[in-house]
């Protein structure tokens, strides 16, 4: 027997069989980890967490089938004319930030000093000054000690569209204040990903949350934030991420990356 070549084949033998081995190890580990990882099983693990600190999940659940990448955004420049009408027509005073955040403040007089009252004058402002459309929704309107503030963020295809806004800040004497910061999507032509749930975001900053606050809402949408050494006036254009929104119960908003990275 030619000894050599029989070791030869035994060495051959053991490699393919370590290689399978490994494959199989690998392969088995993948799928119990996808099992483990289940939107079931975090659905039930952060249900569990929560219920160790008193945390009450009172938000709906949405659905996260979609497949979202970056959008490109840019600032919108205030349209002048609009507000040259809005000095001449109510005596309003005027500036711009930034060169695109712009700043009015006007006397109105409300029907009565309440929300519903002060949502009904900003969504008839926005019509008459032609602000009012598909791309901006209310996003919340409550009375905050001395002012009632509405504000109104931008949309885009369905979902929110943050640090986009249009802000309306009633005072008890009769001063409004409107602050505009908007933005404008381009284009979307990015790689598109599949996202992680409502509920691996709610794990991701679960070590932020004490018992004194609730999970009151969680909504999927695109979030552009400054970096904190840029100014307005230089950003031409940047991208906005998918990202979930999660809403406390004291009003407090918290926002995780949508994408795996």
């Amino acid at each position: 027997m030619d000894w050599a070549k029989a070791k030869f084949i035994l060495i051959i033998a053991f490699v393919i069989t370590n290689l399978f081995l490994g494959y199989s190890y690998c392969k088995t580990k993948s799928a119990a980890q996808e099992a483990i990882f289940s939107d079931s099983e975090y659905k039930e693990y952060v249900e569990m967490l929560l219920e160790r600190k008193g945390i009450k999940l009172l938000a709906d659940m949405p659905e996260h089938e979609e497949r979202l990448g970056p959008i490109l955004v840019k600032y919108e420049v205030p349209n002048q004319a609009v507000y040259d009408i809005l000095v001449k027509e109510q005596g309003a005073a005027y500036e711009v930030e930034g060169a695109n955040k712009s700043i009015l403040t006007l006397d109105v007089k409300l029907d009565r000093y309440a929300v519903e009252c002060a949502t009904d004058y900003a969504d008839e402002f926005l019509k008459l000054y032609g602000f009012s459309g598909d791309d901006i929704k209310l996003k919340k309107a409550v009375e905050n000690g001395e002012n009632i503030e509405v504000t109104y963020s931008g949309d885009y295809n369905g979902y929110f569209l943050e640090k986009s806004y249009t802000r309306f800040k009633f005072s008890k004497d009769g001063r409004l204040n409107v602050e505009r910061l908007w933005l404008l999507p381009q284009k979307e032509n990015f790689q598109k990903r599949t996202l992680i749930s409502p509920y691996e975001a709610i794990l991701k900053i679960y070590p932020e949350l004490d018992a004194s606050v609730d999970i009151g809402g969680i909504s999927l949408g695109y979030y552009f934030k400054l970096g904190e050494n840029t100014n307005i006036k230089d950003t031409k254009a940047a991208k906005a991420f998918p990202a979930w929104r999660i809403t406390l119960s004291d009003g407090t908003e918290k926002y995780v990356s949508a994408l795996d990275f």
